[in-house]
């Protein structure tokens, strides 16, 4: 059967051809093993993070565009139909949903597969794999997922399912509200980002921003306001934070098509854009449950199922395993007193994995991927050196933030493991060949394009998208 195409897929940019070239080179280190590769991949990233975002100009790089689709079709319902949701929102959805705070260990990655139940092959299976930055999943995880999974894979939507799950969710990404509440405060506040008060500058020019917006939009000013009084409180009700915040978030989209009024009068842009975008950031959680009941709303309507795969756990529950195994035969307590003491050790030794869309890559070069949508989902765009190693894989991905982190190369034992995947190991050495090559266009003084915020891949979205199809609470079926 050929590959099936998403109707409201996304249109990624396409990844370049995985038949990469070996790196030319005439030193000892670059001709010889991994080990030598990554020890100088991490040299040139450390250059590049200390000199800006290494972001390639549009022009550099001829991308086309195409649609997500499966690697090989898995399924024969058409449970594509009707959906009217992108497969985008949905991978990003849940990735935000499964991060508890908004970067580094929790950063969450996630890639969908559709099959057909084996006890009724008209029926959909959707399996969502999850990766996270830390390498592992705590235990607090699996009850976690099944409270998702059971949502879904239920004959009606269980009653008090929204008022529930929304309090679920917002105590589970607890910090992650908490730290885009304390960006807003500072913003709509006029507080330096390493200040604890506001300078008169940037109140003042906080001051002349509602101005500019109460002008622009009575309803909206209003609205802004009311989220500025509550963040300027000693304590914040984070589930009202964030319902507010996508309140004020559903009105800029309403007023979308006269926001040029706005870019064309307003007093300090900068300042508009960033009190824009911390509207938006705050309201993300909210989105993202949105999403959510929707999905949830058409599998129930589908009699689809739901299964949720953490990847990555069996690292600690194996190893954890072992060490029971290992002193199983000894009699005393000499050996048993240090059991908690090495399960914790394992928890806390394993290093720098690589970010979870490469944890996810690698996933998938070994697995079947037999029904994969090739699409990877993340709660934060891919970094300079994620987004080239993506680009030698078969998966499409959104555009990367820029940035290049030399830490995430420093563990290489994380990395030699790869040396028998042809595909992986001939990526890194790609991936050192342009970094080097990055190096060396800086030195000459050819200046990079970049982008900047990566925690904000859907930064004025509500420009262009209706959010109000969104803002229908899940109900019982």
């Amino acid at each position: 059967m050929p590959p099936q195409r998403n109707r409201n897929a996304p249109s990624p940019v396409e990844t370049k051809s995985h038949q990469l070239t070996s790196p030319q080179s005439s030193t000892k280190t670059e001709e010889g093993s991994l080990h030598g590769t990554l020890v100088e991949l991490s040299a040139a990233l450390a250059i590049l993070e200390a000199v800006e975002p290494q972001q390639e100009s549009p022009g550099s790089i001829r991308y086309r565009t195409l649609e997500v689709e499966q690697f090989d079709s898995a399924s024969k319902g058409s449970f594509r139909e009707g959906f009217d949701i992108k497969l985008s929102d949905i991978l990003w959805a849940f990735a935000v949903i499964f991060s508890k705070s908004r970067t580094g260990k929790h950063v969450v990655a996630s890639v969908l597969r559709e099959q057909t139940q084996e006890d009724d092959n008209s029926k959909s299976v959707f399996t969502l794999f999850l990766t996270t930055n830390d390498g592992f999943w705590p235990d607090e995880y699996e009850e976690y997922k099944r409270r998702w999974e059971k949502t879904v894979n239920c004959e009606k939507t269980p009653l008090g399912f929204p008022s529930a799950l929304w309090k679920y969710l917002t105590d589970f990404c607890s910090d992650r509200i908490s730290d885009y509440a304390e960006q807003a405060r500072k913003c709509v506040l006029g507080i330096p980002r390493d200040e604890y008060a506001p300078t008169t500058n940037l109140k003042e020019e906080c001051n002349k921003t509602f101005d500019d917006i109460e002008k622009w939009s009575h309803g909206i000013h209003k609205l802004l306001i009311e989220l500025k009084e509550d963040l300027s409180k000693r304590s914040w009700n984070k589930a009202v934070l964030v319902n507010k915040s996508w309140k004020a978030l559903l009105a800029l989209s309403d007023n979308s098509g006269r926001f040029q009024h706005l870019i064309y009068d307003r007093q300090c842009p900068d300042r508009c854009d960033l009190i824009l975008k911390c509207v938006e950031n705050l309201a993300k959680v909210r989105k993202a449950y949105l999403i959510f009941a929707k999905f949830q709303k058409i599998l129930l309507q589908k009699g689809a199922q739901l299964k949720i795969e953490l990847l990555g756990k069996t690292y600690a529950s194996e190893a954890k395993a072992a060490v029971d195994r290992l002193i199983s035969d000894q009699k005393g307590d000499k050996m048993r007193k240090y059991i908690d003491q090495a399960k914790k050790a394992i928890k806390g030794q394993k290093g720098t994995p690589p970010h979870c869309e490469i944890q996810m890559l690698v996933h998938f070069s070994r697995a079947d991927k037999k029904g994969v949508w090739n699409l990877i989902g993340c709660s934060k765009r891919p970094c300079y050196a994620c987004a080239h190693l993506i680009k030698a894989s078969d998966f499409l991905f959104s555009e990367s933030h820029g940035k290049a982190y030399h830490q995430y190369f420093l563990s290489i034992e994380n990395w030699l493991e790869y040396e028998g995947n042809g595909e992986i190991k001939a990526a890194i050495k790609e991936l050192r060949k342009k970094a080097v090559e990055s190096v060396r266009r800086y030195r000459t003084g050819e200046r990079l394009c970049f982008h900047a915020e990566p925690d904000s891949p859907t930064f004025q979205h509500w420009r262009f998208e209706g959010l109000r199809k969104l803002d229908t609470p899940p109900s019982t079926q």
